[in-house]
This record gives C-alpha cells, structure tokens and sequence, in this order.
C-alpha cells in the first residue's frame, strides 16, 4: 500500500514572482525546471518523464552552484550551519538515489525471472503458482525497502528548521534552492517503488542571489 511523507504546506505548481528580469538567465532557467518539474508531479506523469526532468533539474541546479553570485555569500557569511545542513541533505539525497537504484534492478530481476518461468512452463498451473508467489515476495521485499527509506526521510525532514537566519539573506535563497531540490527529488524517487511522498510544500521563491 503507497504511504505518505507530508513535507512542509503548499500548493504547486506556482511559479514565483521574485525574480527581476535582470536575472542571470540560469536563475530563470532553474525555476522554470522546478515549475516543470512541480506540474508533472501534479499531474501524475510517468516515472519516467518524471526522472528525466528531475535529470534536467539537477544539471541546472549544478550549473548555477558555480555561479559567483551563488558562491559569494557562502563565502562571505558566517553559514557553517546551512552548508552543515544542505550537506546533510545532499547525503540523504544520495543515499535515497542508490535505494531508488536498487529497486529498479531488483524490479527488473523480477520481472525477467516471472517471464521466463511464464515461458518456460506455460500451461503448469501448480508451475506458474509457485513463480507468481515468488515474485510477490520478491516485491514485498521491495515494498519493506522503500517504507524503510520513507521512514528514514519523515525522521529527517523533523530536524530541518530555517531557524531565525535574516529572511532577507542570499543564503535563505540558496538553502532554500536546495531544500526546493530535495523535497521534489525524495518525491520523484519514492514513487519509483509503489510509494509516495506528498510533495506539499510552498514554493517560497527565490530571493536575489
């Protein structure tokens, strides 16, 4: 059965309003992925459209982390905390891309192994019985994984917090840049086993970078 991460409140897609037109282009390329990326989402495109979005995004994101006008500030203020914890969320990113990896192979073995044996012993009630029960182990096993990485998500989201940092500070845009990526990314990735995660969360807007 799908379970439920509720992330942070919102309503998307919504396209924000605090970009200047004087922008670097990458900055509006970059919300414009995410607006993308959040309509998908809403509509309940294929998991594949889904990733090759997400694909798209994340290349976009890595291009305007080099930026200077993205990196200055995490020179500039005193964040060790926020590089601490968009870290931190970047780990957790990773290790839910390898989980979301894993599934997909063990999903394809599944598959190829349940075709097979259909092939093989085709018209083996008691035959095909047994290969039919083995692949719903096989996706319980699946399913186990993905609740446990959902569960692992739910904890870490509690501990994220934008404290009292100046609402006004390029680093709350840059933080937020990266919590906009995780929270789309844990959703993309945990519908590629059955489950889901609420994608529930206001779209704040970037402040000028």
């Amino acid at each position: 059965m799908a379970e439920s991460l509720e992330l942070p409140k919102a309503t998307c897609p919504a396209r924000s309003n605090s970009l200047p037109s004087t922008f670097h282009p990458l900055i509006v390329s970059v919300e414009d992925h995410l607006y993308r990326l959040k309509a998908s989402e809403a509509k309940s495109s294929s998991i594949c459209g889904n990733l090759s979005s997400l694909k798209d995004f994340l290349e976009h994101i890595n291009d305007l982390v080099q930026l200077p006008r993205t990196q200055e500030p995490l020179s500039r203020e005193r964040c060790d905390r926020w590089i601490e914890e968009v870290l931190d969320g970047s780990l957790v990113m990773l290790d839910a891309c390898g989980t979301a990896r894993d599934v997909l192979l063990l999903m394809k073995e599944s598959v190829q192994e349940l075709q097979s044996s259909l092939r093989r012993k085709r018209g083996t009630e008691f035959g095909l019985a047994n290969e039919v029960s083995a692949y719903m182990i096989s996706r319980k096993k699946i399913n186990k994984m993905v609740s446990k990485r959902i569960e692992n998500l739910k904890k870490f989201e509690k501990t994220r917090s934008l404290g009292h940092m100046d609402k006004d500070s390029k680093l709350l845009a840059i933080v937020r840049m990266f919590r906009e990526l995780e929270t789309i990314s844990f959703s993309v990735l945990s519908c590629i086993g059955g489950s889901r995660l609420t994608l529930n969360q206001q779209a704040p807007g970037y402040l000028p970078l």
